[in-house]
């Protein structure tokens, strides 16, 4: 039926001032998006609309950062080649997980996003398909193993355990998936160490480094994102790495998919995220070691910054021999991962000894721990997989800000990725383009540069994977 005019919705309130349709920049430019130039500096495309576009740098140093309303030349290259340039206004800045995000505002010109689009699918098409000149014919081997090791075994699954899937039992079928993880355990993790070595090498040589991620997930990614956990954690449906939906597939370590070659496929994920288990555990310890010397008899306070799903509540609470009730405050800026941290307390029933205060806020906020309001006199602060995103400037701000906080007496504890050769550099950076500061024993030490008076101590994982930085309090 024909609407009259008075029966048009329109818009009302705030959506009534007009703003030019943004579009996804992966999606627009069919998965190759130009790269964005401000000045001198260079930035992933993110969303695009006529009248601007909103892009991502992975600097997050003070230095490195563009003032808001600055102008400047804004540039759209793709593959060396200069698709626009005009006049632009930085209009907006956000601090996002290991990354600054920026609007930018055009100024007297606008983007003709269906001419975008040709031109660019014109240069990529006539463009070279190989940018691997820079790769090592001993890294192209090492890439050609683990993907033969991954073919070979979902080969021999297809081969002689597809065919009888639909007789076995939900028991069996678990029972399968760990001997199967079992079977192949120790090969995988020497192949994903193997890996570690080349992605050291690199590191530091921005060129190299490049050319090793495109033909790492070209390759290996490609033959791995069947698997649930990998895909999740190469496509990060949330818009930033290590969800809280991630996190709870390394913690549960059970099988995800359709069918045994993909949750085989996941359980190599579960494999090289191993570390992520861990590190829950070696927190736990460290938390209750250090509650059950507590005098007094209030209740215990530990915070959590960047909690994800605080899985680790389950077995502090289990862990503790202590009467004392446990206010575990969490914060966040999913809500989704608060939404489970407190369900998922509640169905273990642990709500008699915990309670849980969920705080929801930016990531700009939680870098200063100081600002949130009611994060004060804690006995424990701590942090697991957050701090990985920070600058060096950053992180010291970080623990210095959270250490304010503390009770007399208190610790602040820090979990952070190592640069060891046994760690998940090469899974995490290469195979998934999950980008971290990778830190040493003494990197982690020097993020308490400057507190006066703070014992410090750093402790590993056992599996040489996971930094574990501890700042106590005088008593």
């Amino acid at each position: 039926m024909v609407k009259t005019y008075e029966e048009l919705a329109g818009a009302l309130g705030g959506a009534q001032l007009f703003r030019r349709r943004r579009y996804d920049a992966v999606d627009l430019f069919s998965g190759e998006p130009p790269t964005l130039y401000f000045d001198d500096h260079r930035f992933e495309l993110r969303n695009i609309s006529g009248s601007g576009a909103g892009a991502n740098t992975r600097s997050t140093d003070d230095e490195a950062l563009i003032d808001v309303n600055r102008l400047g030349v804004l540039k759209l290259v793709q593959r060396g080649e200069e698709l626009f340039r005009g006049e632009a206004r930085c209009a907006r800045l956000e601090h996002l997980p290991g990354k600054m995000f920026s609007g930018f505002a055009l100024d007297s010109q606008q983007f003709d996003l269906t001419a975008l689009q040709r031109l660019n699918a014109r240069v990529i098409a006539k463009s070279r398909i190989s940018p691997f000149l820079q790769v090592s014919e001993a890294y192209r081997a090492h890439c050609s193993d683990i993907v033969a090791f991954v073919g070979a075994h979902c080969m021999r699954i297809e081969r002689f355990m597809a065919p009888l899937e639909g007789e076995w039992s939900g028991a069996e079928r678990k029972a399968i998936f760990s001997e199967l993880l079992a079977g192949v355990e120790q090969d995988w993790r020497t192949l994903l160490h193997r890996g570690n070595a080349f992605a050291l090498d690199v590191r530091y040589d921005k060129d190299r480094l490049v050319a090793m991620k495109s033909f790492t997930e070209a390759g290996v990614t490609t033959a791995l994102t069947g698997g649930a956990s990998w895909n999740r954690c190469y496509f990060k449906p949330m818009g930033y790495p290590g969800d809280y939906k991630i996190m709870n597939y390394m913690y549960d370590q059970a099988p995800e998919g359709t069918n045994l070659k993909e949750q085989f496929l996941h359980g190599l994920g579960l494999i090289a995220g191993r570390p992520i288990h861990t590190r829950m555990l070696v927190l736990a310890d460290i938390i209750v070691d250090h509650c059950c010397g507590l005098a007094d008899d209030g209740p215990i306070r530990i915070a959590s910054i960047g909690s994800g799903p605080a899985r680790e509540l389950e077995h502090i609470v289990a862990k503790s021999d202590s009467s004392k009730p446990i206010i575990a405050t969490l914060i966040d800026q999913e809500i989704d991962a608060l939404e489970y941290a407190v369900d998922y307390v509640n169905a273990q029933r642990q709500t008699e000894k915990l309670e849980i205060r969920a705080l929801n806020t930016t990531f700009k906020s939680m870098f200063n721990p100081s600002g949130i309001d009611g994060l004060h006199d804690q006995d424990v602060i701590y942090s697991l997989g957050l701090v990985d995103y920070f600058s060096p400037l950053m992180a010291r701000r970080f623990v210095s800000r959270a250490y304010e906080l503390l009770r007399p007496g208190g610790k602040v504890v820090i979990g952070n990725a190592s640069d060891t050769a046994d760690g998940t550099i090469w899974t995490m950076e290469h195979i998934l383009d999950w980008s971290l500061y990778f830190r040493s024993r003494e990197e982690m030490s020097d993020l308490a540069a400057g507190i006066p008076g703070a014992q410090v101590s750093v402790t590993v994982d056992p599996l040489n994977s996971i930094y574990f930085l501890v700042v106590k309090k005088p008593a």
